[in-house]
């Protein structure tokens, strides 16, 4: 069977579409704005400190690794439960992403060496706009989520406290 012009351009488009899908998604896994909120919210409420290594960079774990032990996670779990209740649940709605300009990235990249004595720069980074919502059967609180950012760090992406001077 001869494959036509139309149909081959077709047929090559969707093998594309697969191929880049399935290599993609392999490279994303994980590390999307929503994983690493969703692995933030299990470390804070069941003190996994893998997660809190894993969501955020490097330079951020080893300068809080004095205070942000395995004892601190589950005194956290223990204030959020004695706050919100045992059934406490964190959950968020995102409403829009900013990427950072230039000069805003600058200034992020300059106070993260200034503050964590960090000497890797985010290659990119994204703020969203949204609420962590903590909810339990003695109260309720939103929270917003425009101070953490979404930044690359050679080649890996963390969440990162949005230190920076805005533009306006």
């Amino acid at each position: 069977m001869i494959i036509g012009g139309v149909m081959r351009k077709k047929l090559l488009i969707g093998l594309l579409v697969v191929l880049f899908t399935l290599t993609g998604c392999k490279l994303s896994v994980g590390r999307t704005y929503e994983n690493l909120l969703e692995g933030y919210i299990k470390a804070y409420t069941e003190a996994d400190l893998n997660e809190v290594h894993n969501v955020f960079p490097p330079f951020y774990v080893e300068y809080s690794k004095d205070q942000l032990t395995q004892e601190y996670l589950e005194n956290q779990v223990k204030k959020l439960k004695t706050q919100y209740g045992d059934d406490v649940k964190i959950t968020y709605e995102l409403t829009d992403k900013k990427q950072l300009t230039e000069k805003e990235l600058k200034s992020l990249n300059e106070n993260m060496a200034r503050i964590y004595n960090s000497k890797e720069n985010a290659s990119e980074c994204y703020r969203y706009e949204g609420n962590l919502i903590t909810k339990g059967s003695l109260k309720e609180y939103k929270s917003s989520l425009s101070s953490m950012g979404y930044c690359k760090y050679n080649n890996t992406w963390y969440l990162v406290a949005l230190i920076y001077e805005k533009e306006a």
